[in-house]
């Protein structure tokens, strides 16, 4: 029987560093209309639930997902994007 062993570094995948240390956005990899699942929480123990929602805008620092059952204004979208 033979045993490899390898020593790699922790890895969670591949990460374009050049790109994210330029800050430039390119179309083709950004995940606008894209749905992710999240928990959400409130003060209480009991008061969670987990909802899906939809990436409708990308700024500097901010990912703004919208619940996917929330009617949104584009304009009130813009306007946080303006803001942040």
């Amino acid at each position: 029987m033979l045993i490899i062993e390898i020593d790699f570094p922790l890895f969670y995948g591949w990460i374009n560093r050049e790109l994210v240390a330029s800050g430039k956005r390119q179309k083709h990899i950004n995940a606008f209309g894209g749905e992710d699942r999240f928990w959400l929480a409130g003060p209480e123990p009991d008061m969670h639930r987990q909802t899906t929602a939809t990436l409708w805008a990308i700024t500097e620092h901010v990912y703004m997902y919208v619940e996917n059952d929330v009617q949104v204004d584009q304009q009130a979208i813009e306007s946080a994007e303006d803001a942040s």
